[in-house]
């Protein structure tokens, strides 16, 4: 975080302030010297802007860019000597780990990141999310046994290889679906993280609509007042001269430095969207949403209040006698639009906030698991025992209690292990219905399993039932605690009302074989499917 927020304060430094010393261009060169070096996050990033620049230059020498001061060119030149300079160390590293490895990277761990990205078991994100295991060396390790660990250069580039693979497997519906989810984690962060940390969220939930309220302020000044307007609305926000430190070499404007402050505005919000683009198809994670991304919103943020709060701050402003303007009656009027605007917002706010806690999940898709064999079919599971609910006949049931339970029986075989040594990742894939009056807290239901291989799971399992009234398939980690040791029950803890009509429609334990797909991907270049075609059943009924 340290080397990012050198380059981004060293940048915005120079340009907003038209200040080009080369003490603010050294950090910047040295601030993402840092940042590629210790992740290397920002190296498309930076070839995009460096090709965006090389066209800027382009153009002046044509002549298609007129009217351009002399002290912008100098930031622009010092700016591009600065990122050159920059990439030196970062490509010298590549170049010996090219010449020495075979390996053209600053690194490995990029073969890790895209694995895991795309792993439809993770949903993209931390397998502690969804009580999996990291998998990855497992992986590894089955394609080859002689292998050491997965940041190996040829462990690496299977990653890789298996990544693309899934992606290229997946319908284009489904991967758009994929990395939507994923883009809305690294927006706003994980609907896992909104439950059990929501500061996270709504933070990050604040400065979004915050931002999105100045951009939107932004658009209507410009269409209905014109460009100089915005102009205007930057310029207000520059602080008293007195409370700079230095003084610039060149007259800077009002007007100039706004522009300078509107050009960076519009550099930090490219680059917000540019690293979430760059993040989607790897692992998401809060640590590089906090380090990379946060700065970018504080930022933002905290210039989009400034604008929505303007006019208050300038009732609060001294004139030239040192004096506030709260007797200026002009105003006032404006200064309460904008106060109200701000109350406005903090209600969408927190109604936005309470949305997310009612409906966003991190739910599998039990469809698109991956590469996996069935363990346990329909006939491994048998009646059912309730609490709660009255029965209606064939596995339907009716809530009676507030809370109540639904525990299916779950007969493991003589001989069968389903420890971790004999299946590396397993999952439950259950179709339940529900119908009724159905409010949000009833379609959250706790799920356990009575004879469990461990006594608790990282985060307490649990499926988010559907209230459209249709049979659905849900999908859930059968690890940790709800990895079963031996026979016992499936439990679903229920919290609804009175009228809530539960069905039962089947299950099955599934084994992921996807270190054995990608075994055969890599050595003999067999393609593997993610999708289960199939659907859980019921026990076939025994003829009298």
């Amino acid at each position: 975080m340290f080397g990012f927020l050198l380059f981004v304060f060293g940048l915005v430094e120079a340009i907003v302030s038209g200040n080009p010393r080369i003490r603010w261009f050294a950090a910047t060169s040295l601030g993402l010297t840092i940042t590629l070096l210790s992740r290397p996050v920002l190296q498309y990033v930076v070839l995009g802007v460096l090709a965006l620049m090389a066209a800027a230059y382009a153009a002046w020498r044509i002549g298609a860019l007129k009217d351009t001061a002399p002290h912008v060119k100098v930031i622009f030149r010092r700016a591009t000597y600065a990122l050159l300079l920059a990439l030196v160390l970062p490509l010298l590293v590549i170049a010996k780990n090219g010449i020495y490895f075979g390996s053209w990277s600053i690194g490995t761990g990029a073969g890790a990141g895209l694995y895991y990205g795309v792993h439809p078991l993770h949903m993209g994100e931390e397998p502690y999310y969804t009580n999996f295991q990291y998998d990855v060396g497992h992986t590894a390790s089955t394609i080859n046994p002689a292998t050491r660990g997965n940041l190996e250069i040829e462990a690496d580039r299977w990653q890789k290889q298996i990544a693309v693979h899934m992606i290229t497997q997946t319908s284009f519906l489904d991967n758009l679906r994929f990395f939507a989810s994923k883009a809305r984690a690294w927006l706003l962060y994980s609907p896992v993280e909104n439950h059990f940390d929501p500061e996270w969220r709504e933070k990050r939930q604040l400065q979004v609509i915050l931002l999105c309220a100045g951009i939107g302020l932004l658009c209507q000044t410009a269409l209905f007042r014109g460009r100089r307007a915005v102009v205007e609305i930057f310029e207000q926000l520059i602080p008293a001269p007195h409370a700079r430190s230095g003084s610039c070499p060149v007259a800077w404007t009002p007007s100039d430095q706004a522009k300078g402050m509107i050009f960076c505005c519009v550099a930090l919000v490219l680059l917000t969207g540019g690293m979430i683009a760059q993040f989607l198809p790897i692992l998401y994670n809060a640590r590089y949403n906090g380090a990379f991304l946060d700065p970018l919103f504080v930022i933002l943020g905290s210039v989009a209040l400034a604008m929505l709060t303007r006019h208050v701050r300038l009732l609060f402003a001294g004139n030239e006698a040192g004096q506030g303007n709260l007797r200026n009656l002009r105003k006032w009027p404006r200064a309460a639009g904008q106060i109200a605007f701000l109350v406005l917002l903090l209600f969408v706010h927190r109604a936005a906030g309470d949305w997310a806690l009612r409906h966003e999940r991190l739910s599998l898709d039990p469809h698109r698991l991956g590469p996996a064999a069935v363990v346990l079919n329909g006939d491994a599971f048998g009646p059912a025992r309730v609490s709660g609910m009255e029965a209606r006949g064939d596995n339907r049931w009716v809530t009676r209690d507030y809370l109540s339970e639904l525990a299916i029986q779950v007969n493991i075989p003589r001989g069968l292990s389903l420890s971790r040594e004999s299946v590396y990742e397993a999952i439950w894939r259950v179709r339940l219905q529900m119908r009724g009056d159905i409010p949000s807290a009833c379609r959250d239901v706790a799920v356990s399993y009575s004879q469990p291989d461990s006594p608790t799971s990282t985060l307490p399992p649990r499926v988010f039932l559907s209230r459209d009234g249709e049979m659905h398939s849900y999908a859930l980690s059968a690890g940790q605690s709800m990895r079963p040791r031996e026979s016992g029950e499936l439990i679903f803890k229920f919290t609804c009302p009175a009228g809530i009509e539960i069905h039962w429609g089947g299950a099955e334990l599934l084994r992921s074989t996807l270190a054995e797909a990608s075994r055969e991907l890599v050595l003999h270049g067999s393609a593997f499917s993610p999708y289960q075609p199939h659907e859980p059943r019921l026990p076939d009924k025994k003829q009298p």
